[in-house]
């Protein structure tokens, strides 16, 4: 479990800061705090310092949240899911990602090693380091960005899987795959019938 706090000046462009001296804000910059596998105690506490909603907190913890984007008083809760494909398993891995939006600060919750954290954080520096105003909503959006990248090599990984598996049914000539090949056919034709043979 550890609460990182975004450090554009440490080598991994994360620093671990403990949950009784969190920084509400950071010389005028936007506030990141990443909490990594965090205990109930610590996303209370970081509630509480924040002054987050009871329902978006009550969601945090409880997890297996759908996709949404929740709109409060004075800050913002998102759920998004991060995709990946292991090379021995193809089938998708989700992994959720919380997100609260305030005025001046980020934090990000979830459990496990988050791949798409770590991108959007090197993209986050490049973007301080240009010099370009900080501010929280596009943190926010350079997350969701990154996440939504992530799906796309999962989706070619997804095509892959399916053009092996119909190169093994040609190769076997089965029966599904004869089934399979007529439908593709003839299920076009049928339809094409259909259109032209439709009254005027």
């Amino acid at each position: 479990m550890s609460i990182r706090l975004f450090d554009v000046g440490s080598p991994t462009l994360f620093r671990e800061v403990t949950s009784s001296g969190l920084p509400l804000s950071h010389n005028g910059s936007v506030v990141w705090l990443d909490l990594h596998n965090p205990t109930q105690d610590e996303v209370r506490t970081i509630g509480s310092a924040f002054r987050f909603h009871p329902l978006a907190m009550e969601d945090v913890q409880r997890r297996r949240q759908r996709p949404k984007v929740d709109v409060y008083d004075d800050h913002l809760f998102l759920v998004l899911y991060a995709i990946e494909i292991e090379a021995e398993d193809p089938r998708p891995q989700f992994q959720e990602v919380s997100i609260f939006l305030t005025s001046s600060a980020v934090v990000t919750v979830h459990r496990g090693d988050v791949e798409e954290i770590d991108i959007a954080a090197q993209r986050w520096s490049d973007h301080c380091a240009d010099g370009m105003k900080q501010d929280a909503a596009m943190l926010v959006y350079t997350l969701a960005d990154s996440i939504v990248d992530g799906y796309f090599p999962c989706m070619d990984d997804i095509g892959d899987y399916i053009d092996r598996i119909e190169e093994q049914m040609a190769s076997t000539r089965s029966p599904i795959f004869r089934t399979f090949t007529t439908t593709c056919c003839v299920s076009p034709t049928r339809s094409m019938r259909s259109v032209t043979s439709s009254p005027q």
